[in-house]
């Protein structure tokens, strides 16, 4: 027997030196880029988000003033103003979305178009909201109730306005 151990000649375990975190290995490179193309991305959204609902945001602000500041007097706010007002801006609305489609200025033609994105169109109160600028306002018995009603109502119909302006244009119709 060898009085000496056969262990001790061999040298000591040498570890390597540790990785460092730069630079990084190439599937950290692929998962940054990614990263940086949906951050990229969901801003070009974003932006263009805000762009196609900014004159529908405008418009539904101007009704919201409009319904608070009746809600605050409304011994002082005729509901015929307030009917010509909210067709002025429904009219300018529906004008100022891309493509819009030419509607002629009569009431009936008018009904027809928005009774294709709104039911309540064919409801007493719709009848009294669009035939508002066009009838003799002695005839015409336009209640508070009614005026409840178009303040509920007409921001409904812009969206469904502006909703159905962006299908078409989508499917290349507009």
């Amino acid at each position: 027997m060898n009085p000496t151990d056969p262990l001790a000649e061999l040298k000591p375990l040498m570890l390597p030196e540790p990785t460092g975190f730069w630079p990084p290995g190439p599937g950290w490179w692929l998962l940054a880029v990614l990263l940086l193309a949906v951050v990229v991305a969901a801003g070009i959204y974003g932006v263009l988000f805000y762009r196609k609902h900014k004159i529908k945001r405008r418009y539904l602000a101007k009704i919201r003033d409009l319904k608070n500041q009746w809600q605050m007097d409304r011994q002082n706010f005729s509901p015929l103003k307030i009917n010509h007002q909210l067709n002025l801006w429904l009219r300018e609305f529906h004008m100022e979305l891309p493509a819009p489609h030419w509607v002629s200025g009569d009431y009936r033609s008018w009904q027809k178009h928005l009774g294709n994105f709104s039911d309540w169109i064919s409801t007493p109160a719709g009848y009294h909201f669009l035939g508002g600028p066009y009838q003799n306002p002695v005839n015409h018995a336009v209640t508070q109730g009614d005026v409840a009603i178009w303040f509920e109502e007409v921001p409904k119909l812009l969206a469904n306005l502006s909703n159905a302006k962006e299908q078409l244009m989508a499917e290349g119709q507009a």
